[in-house]
């Protein structure tokens, strides 16, 4: 099953956690910068679905298991989407990333040293990730 395998490092590469700190130190937020950060949680969390659903058909266009690809994904996220926070950029994810993992052929699924692309690395962002 080594198609599994080249799953989880995929997934693996996709996920990147976020430390601490990053603001500017002021305590000046209104309501919109609150409903801004509610949407771009929202789009995480769905992006993140979106990801492990792309990664489940690809494993099923290659002889795999929708569930299992699934399942193996959401351990990179610790057991649920709700854990990404935010995305690297989405317009990268959308325009190059998800476009790029639509192309994967067999061959990836099952080649060893298969490596993710960049535009993939990194997008979904988490403080527990």
């Amino acid at each position: 099953m080594r198609g599994f395998a080249v799953v989880l490092l995929l997934c693996a590469g996709c996920m990147q956690g976020r430390g601490g700190g990053g603001g500017d130190g002021d305590s000046d937020a209104d309501a919109d910068t609150d409903a801004d950060a509610d949407t771009d949680a929202d789009y995480a969390v769905q992006a993140c679905r979106d990801f492990g659903d792309s990664l489940g058909d690809w494993a099923v266009s290659c002889g795999g298991d929708y569930s299992e690809t699934y399942d193996a994904f959401l351990e990179v996220v610790n057991g649920d989407c709700e854990n990404v926070l935010s995305v690297r950029d989405r317009e990268e994810l959308e325009a190059q990333c998800f476009p790029w993992i639509e192309g994967l052929d067999c061959d990836d699924y099952t080649d060893e040293n298969f490596a993710l692309d960049s535009s993939c690395v990194g997008q979904l962002q988490g403080e527990r990730l």
